[in-house]
């Protein structure tokens, strides 16, 4: 019994001991992450704190507490003034743990406004301090813990600049050193990190890995911390697991967050709910997440966040037939990520509102921000392979000095060992080949990629996305070309106006999608009927022209009759709500009494109208009469 009883009392001091260890952790950078409170409980604390501190140097150690809080929350809002008043009080120029971490938090600042060059800049005046403390202090626990964080947010903002073999090593000697001190807090931010990196390498399966050992590795009572390594795994089981085993991890994470007030991790949890319910067709609720997600994100400020979930919010617009609103919020997210160096955000939202201002006949506009897009996407490839080649280069050009020196050392080795230097020699250059050919290939990948967004881009800008027929633009041009040609030969020419009757009762009575099924049955009868040499396109929301070259008014008014008598034959077989699908015509064949083809349609256009107040569901030949009644 007093053996037991003495290996308890053992157990008990190692578990102290530990404990020790880790609340130690907590003093060197992440004070609060243990506290578990709401945000704004612990905020209010610390202001409380600094407001009736009496010195200087305590309020300055008071403002890194709350600093380090607001990071924790990544609540860039609050942080970024928060630094201006440490600034004005000369933290940053200190040569001091405070100066280093002043540094690092202006540093991840940066970075989360997809700034990182001027992150960079920030991350390197921080290894410039380190290098003279280095020289003039003792090295300290918290010292140390200052140079992993350092190595952990420099590391992360090296991947966003596809700097990927750096940025890896750097987390890692992160995670080192968090092993050999026992500091489970930053382990598992090493580990998390670790899995963001792959997660931008597109290797989905090592990420939710990395992410569920960070989960594991922070300690239990560190909630907000594993809160967000159980949500970014839950993203991951997304990708490549079970959809509704996703759902359920980030209910817990969002539970964590809504429980800690965490509205920033909330914000990036609401998306992802938006995200999943989209990949499982729920249109309805994948708009009402994003749209939480969007009014959380206009509170925190992040243009580029909000950037992000204006792209999703405008999709998923589009999606519930809201049109506009999906415009106007995709206009805004080009205009708000344009400025900033996030180039894979700029193709998003590029893209997006290029898609959406085709659709809506903005066809100038559309053609504009694609091409924005497609710059985007090539600056992001060449900054892939800039980066890549410097790295291959880099690894040749030490791999020829290590076997200079080697030489240089070895020159009076044998014969057999100067043999085998030379054929590992050969071997790297042979793997470097290989990466180069490799690159190659990737190269004209990108540009197979980029020729068929331009092919698209094209096709979109001639082609009416819903019945594949000429779109009013292309016709008109196409009618142009053909009205000169038969005048200069003095050809005959005909031209046709069609409108499907009654099409307003259609869509109030039946819905918008019968009557897009109504205006695709219709444009498969035109195309039908008509000769190779024949035209046809749409003008308006059910007004069809047809150009019928080398025709003249019989030529149209037996076309004419083929398309009444096809939809009769046909309306059986159409499959549509509708009952009776019947439509006008106009014909017009008097090119020698117009000066230009619109001249020309305008006539069809007047026999159509005579058509529809005739009764409809007929055709009429255009008359003077007509025009002038219609003027009339």
């Amino acid at each position: 019994m007093k053996l037991c009883a003495f290996k308890f009392q053992i157990v008990l001091a190692i578990f102290f001991l530990c404990s020790l260890v880790a609340r130690a952790e907590t003093q060197y950078f992440f004070q609060h992450a243990y506290s578990n409170k709401p945000f704004t409980q612990v905020q209010s604390q610390i202001q409380s704190r600094i407001a009736d501190a009496q010195n200087s140097d305590e309020k300055i150690e008071l403002r890194m507490s709350l600093a380090s809080l607001y990071l924790q929350f990544d609540r860039m809002d609050l942080l970024v003034p928060l630094l201006s008043d440490l600034a004005a009080l000369e933290v940053d120029q200190q040569v001091d743990n405070n100066g280093l971490k002043w540094q690092i938090l202006k540093g991840y600042s940066q970075y989360s406004f997809s700034q990182y060059a001027e992150a960079e800049t920030h991350f390197n005046e921080a290894r410039t301090l380190v290098d003279t403390l280095s020289a003039s202090e003792k090295i300290t626990p918290g010292f140390t813990y200052l140079i992993a964080i350092l190595n952990v947010y420099s590391g992360i903002n090296d991947a966003y600049l596809q700097r990927y073999s750096q940025a890896t090593q750097s987390i890692s000697n992160a995670n080192q050193i968090a092993n050999e001190h026992k500091w489970p807090v930053l382990g598992g931010l090493s580990l998390y990190y670790t899995g963001d990196v792959n997660y931008e390498l597109k290797n989905y399966e090592q990420a939710q890995s990395f992410y569920q050992l960070a989960k594991t590795t922070y300690p239990q009572n560190a909630k907000n911390f594993a809160a967000f390594a159980l949500l970014s795994e839950a993203q991951m089981i997304n990708i490549v697991g079970d959809r509704q085993q996703a759902f359920r991890l980030l209910e817990e994470s969002i539970e964590v967050f809504n429980e800690l007030e965490d509205i920033s991790a909330l914000s990036y949890a609401y998306l992802l709910k938006s995200y999943f319910y989209s990949k499982d067709g729920n249109k309805e609720q994948a708009l009402n997440w994003i749209r939480e997600s969007v009014i959380l994100r206009e509170q925190l400020g992040n243009p580029v966040s909000i950037a992000n979930s204006y792209v999703h919010y405008s999709a998923n617009l589009a999606e519930n037939d809201q049109s506009l609103l999906a415009l106007e919020y995709a206009e805004k997210a080009a205009l708000l990520v344009e400025p900033t160096e996030d180039l894979a955000g700029q193709w998003d939202a590029f893209n997006n509102y290029a898609g959406l201002l085709n659709e809506h006949g903005e066809y100038q506009k559309a053609f504009e921000y694609m091409s924005k897009s497609e710059r985007a996407l090539l600056a992001k490839a060449r900054l892939d392979i800039t980066s890549e080649t410097a790295r291959l280069n880099s690894e040749f050009h030490l791999a020829q000095q290590q076997i200079v020196n080697q030489f240089l050392d070895e020159k009076n080795a044998l014969l057999e060992t100067q043999l085998l230097q030379q054929q590992q020699l050969q071997k790297r250059q042979e793997w470097i080949v290989f990466g180069l050919i490799l690159f190659a290939l990737l190269v004209t990948l990108f540009m197979v990629i980029i020729f068929k967004l331009y092919r698209k881009n094209k096709r979109l800008a001639v082609i009416d996305n819903l019945t594949g027929l000429r779109n009013r633009r292309s016709i008109l041009e196409s009618g142009e070309q053909i009205f000169t040609i038969s005048k200069r030969y003095k050809q005959d020419l005909c031209v046709l106006m069609l409108d499907v009757d009654n099409f307003k009762s259609v869509n109030d009575n039946y819905g918008h999608a019968e009557g897009d099924k109504v205006l695709k049955y219709v444009a498969s009868i035109c195309k039908d009927a008509l000769r190779s040499s024949d035209y046809v396109g749409r003008v308006g929301g059910e007004e069809f022209l047809f150009i019928l070259p080398n025709s003249k008014e019989v030529d149209g008014t037996l076309l004419a009759k083929r398309l009444f008598q096809t939809i009769r034959e046909n309306e059986k077989l159409a499959e549509l709500k509708v009952d009776n699908v019947t439509f006008s015509i106009g014909l017009a064949a008097e090119i020698e009494r117009c000066s230009d083809f619109l001249e020309l349609a305008s006539f069809a256009d007047a026999a159509l109208y005579k058509a529809k107040n005739s009764g409809k569901n007929q055709l009429q030949i255009y008359t003077e009469e007509m025009q002038f009644n219609k003027s009339a």
